[in-house]
């Protein structure tokens, strides 16, 4: 599966809710990234997913960029934002079921609490990593990783 086509599928899909929001969303994928082996659905599904919390988190005005390189043997794939960031102490409970940060209940942003959750469960079925670096009012970063053929 071509990853430029994922991204672009997801960029697309999320488009309305960009414009909406008043973001912008920047791809920035090299021209001779590999493909990689497994459901191109489901890996579209967690460009979707990152790109949501993307758009639901951040203030009109801003910005999101994806990035895909190849490196080691692996594509990995940044999405960064320059939303609202997250806690620190909140941080190590992302990827947890149904975990949703303070600040998305104090804002009542939607969501379930398990966008995350599924992500990282789909990025280790194609025998991958998940991680996200945030610093609270400065946007966060997450990006995954999948082994080439």
């Amino acid at each position: 599966m071509k990853v430029k086509h994922i991204i672009d599928a997801a960029c697309e899909a999320i488009r309305p809710s960009v414009e909406t929001a008043g973001l912008t969303v920047t791809t920035d994928i090299d021209e001779h990234i590999p493909v990689v082996q497994g459901d191109g659905d489901q890996l579209e599904r967690v460009v979707l997913n990152l790109l949501t919390n993307a758009v639901k988190f951040s203030d009109p005005g801003g910005s999101i960029t994806v990035t895909g390189r190849e490196r080691d043997g692996e594509v990995v794939v940044w999405i960064r934002d320059t939303g609202v960031g997250i806690p620190e102490h909140e941080q190590g409970m992302l990827f947890t079921r149904f975990f949703r940060t303070a600040d998305a209940q104090k804002r009542a942003i939607k969501g379930s609490g398990l966008g995350l959750a599924i992500s990282k469960a789909i990025v280790e079925a194609h025998g991958g990593w998940i991680a996200l670096e945030s610093i609270e009012g400065s946007g966060t970063t997450v990006g995954f990783g999948v082994p080439t053929p």
